[in-house]
């Protein structure tokens, strides 16, 4: 009688550790983004607009109404990338687990996967090309949020300057 050796999955689980790796580089990067601050900015945005909204009467000469529907602007990028930062806080661990769990499974030896399903190198294959892809799409959304987060910025430090003294003549008129 042959008894069957375990498979070999030493690069697998390498491969694994990779991207594990990669996942909590994104993680940090992601965690270190000014995203409080990105949301302040967004807020104050939407107030100076309010103000507008309420204190202005009339038609914006076109040397104003450009750099206010440029600062305007500001607050459709922020509403457009939270839902991606959303995502981000609940699929970045969700991907990491995946990888720990299939990485235990290898390293344990294990015949099944947690719903029964029998774990071969086909199996293997397919669970390992299917987190990488999760792990980086993440890692992709996280570049993506952060550049996002950067143009926030930016966006604002050009255009304030551009309308803060309109805002402030608003501002100081009596309500």
């Amino acid at each position: 009688m042959f008894a069957c050796a375990a498979p070999d999955y030493t690069e697998q689980i390498a491969e694994i550790d990779s991207q594990i790796i990669k996942l909590d580089e994104a993680h940090l990067k992601f965690a270190a983004l000014r995203i409080d601050s990105m949301t302040s900015l967004g807020r104050k945005v939407e107030q100076d607009m309010k103000l507008v909204s309420k204190k202005f009467e009339g038609e914006l000469p076109l040397e104003k109404a450009i750099p206010i529907n440029d600062y305007r602007g500001i607050k459709s990028l922020v509403k457009k990338t939270k839902p991606l930062i959303a995502n981000a806080k609940v699929e970045i661990p969700e991907v990491r687990q995946q990888l720990v769990s299939l990485r235990k499974a290898l390293t344990d030896k294990a015949d099944r996967d947690a719903k029964g399903a029998r774990i071969n190198s086909e199996y293997v294959a397919i669970a390992l090309q299917n987190e990488k892809l999760a792990a980086e799409f993440a890692i992709t959304q996280v570049d993506d949020i952060e550049q996002r987060v950067n143009d926030v910025f930016a966006r604002f430090e050009d255009f304030y300057p551009k309308v803060q003294l309109f805002l402030d003549s608003l501002r100081n008129l009596p309500e």
